[in-house]
């Protein structure tokens, strides 16, 4: 191959899963991320992505070149960083997390945090579903990967439960949305209410809007619900759910002074939102 910058095209496209997407991570635009494609595609003598009615798929064939391009850009990024953390300059780092885990957990332990966030930048996405790190550096996930390179240590763990107002007399809640692939909420939620909710949302922190600005119930975390003293739980005991959260990152990444930096700061900023640090 003789432009071996042509990869790195083929990469963002599959991290993206669209040739705009790979336009906004590269910094350029969609009519030159095409003629890379078409480049690599009279080179490989087979189109790298197929367009299905699901969208734009990766050519199986070319899934193995994929992945050794994704190494190589892993153990560049490590060993630049290696090299330039000698310096002041912060790091950006590409984070992706749950809204509920980034302002609840990440954001309130952002500044003070001892040095911690000395050598890196973090950039916040919202994930809403599990899946591949995609464009991310790293991400929080309430389940392993199946599968692939990919890292991981266990953070903890946010239990939820059924919350409303002290005003609260209507009986209505609010619930996550079907098409988020979560149904515990929902479940615990029916099973504490008994009647169906008033309407749903696709993020615990739209729930806990809409149950606010309503004065209605709805399925929260306790580290959230801690913050308003105003809020009170319904049910039992028992009737709460628990999700284990993991953070994962790519295995060339191991020992990234910039990642471990990262990973340091995210352990510390869970350990904040228990009250243990």
């Amino acid at each position: 191959m003789d432009n071996w910058d042509d990869l790195k095209f083929l990469l963002a496209v599959s991290k993206a899963g669209s040739m705009s997407g790979a336009a906004r991570q590269l910094g350029t635009n969609v009519a030159t991320v095409s003629r890379r494609m078409e480049r690599l595609a009279d080179l490989l003598g087979t189109e790298p992505f197929q367009r299905t009615p699901r969208g734009w798929e990766t050519n199986p064939l070319v899934k193995g070149l994929i992945e050794v391009a994704e190494t190589f850009e892993g153990h560049i990024d490590k060993e630049l960083n290696h090299v330039s953390t000698t310096s002041d300059d912060r790091h950006p780092v590409r984070i992706g997390a749950p809204p509920i885990v980034s302002s609840q957990v990440l954001f309130p332990a952002l500044l003070g945090t001892e040095g911690r966030m000395k050598s890196i930048s973090p950039e916040f996405t919202d994930r809403l579903t599990p899946g591949g790190l995609g464009d991310h550096d790293i991400i929080i996930q309430d389940r392993l990967p199946d599968g692939g390179r990919l890292l991981s240590r266990k953070l903890g763990a946010m239990v939820f439960r059924v919350y409303a107002p002290p005003e609260y007399t209507s009986g209505a809640w609010v619930a996550l949305s079907e098409a988020t692939g979560y149904t515990q909420p929902n479940e615990l939620g029916r099973k504490v209410m008994g009647i169906e909710p008033v309407a749903t949302a696709s993020t615990f922190m739209q729930m806990f809007e809409l149950a606010q600005q309503n004065r209605i119930a709805a399925v929260l975390p306790d580290l959230l619900a801690r913050k308003y003293n105003s809020l009170s739980p319904l049910g039992g005991s028992e009737d709460c759910i628990s999700y284990d959260l993991f953070v994962l990152y790519h295995e060339t990444r191991k020992g990234d002074p910039v990642i471990e930096a990262t990973l340091d700061w995210i352990n510390y900023a869970f350990l904040k939102a228990k009250g243990h640090a």
